[in-house]
């Protein structure tokens, strides 16, 4: 039995907008899954010697953000934290450390918030933490000096 002309139509429409919507999500899971390889990279590049590949830190000399109250606190001076680096004693769930973290200074800003993004969705609780070219700017200015 053949369908009419305008049920086929439908059938076909649908059809094509089916696939139309799996290709789009196809393409953002894998744009986000692009981003986090990336923020990866650059987080293994300048912050995986001290910090560790695991988020775990190095013993005594450099703390850990795995689960870290503290690197959840600092979410909004995050982009700061990695332009200005820390010097100075900082308090963390497992006890005071007295660090010097250099500033990143060669990211751009899509880096920057490459490995923002990367940090908050491995270790950090976001809290609805998000940051974006046109806010990176303003969150830059707000950096204590």
């Amino acid at each position: 039995m053949k369908l009419p002309r305008n049920k086929r139509l439908v059938i076909g429409s649908v059809a094509a907008l089916i696939v139309l919507l799996t290709t789009a999500t196809l393409f953002l899971l894998n744009r986000a899954d692009y981003r986090s390889h990336e923020g990866q990279a650059i987080y293994l590049e300048h912050c995986g010697q001290c910090h560790q590949e695991d988020g775990a830190g190095l013993g005594d000399l450099y703390p850990s953000i795995l689960n870290s109250p503290y690197f959840a606190e600092q979410l909004n001076e995050l982009p700061c934290l990695i332009t200005r680096g820390i010097r100075g004693s900082i308090m963390v769930s497992d006890g005071s450390y007295n660090i010097l973290m250099p500033p990143i200074t060669t990211l751009d800003d899509q880096q920057i918030i490459l490995l923002s993004d990367y940090l908050v969705q491995r270790w950090g609780n976001s809290h609805g933490f998000s940051i974006s070219a046109d806010s990176l700017p303003t969150s830059l200015t707000q950096c204590t000096p």
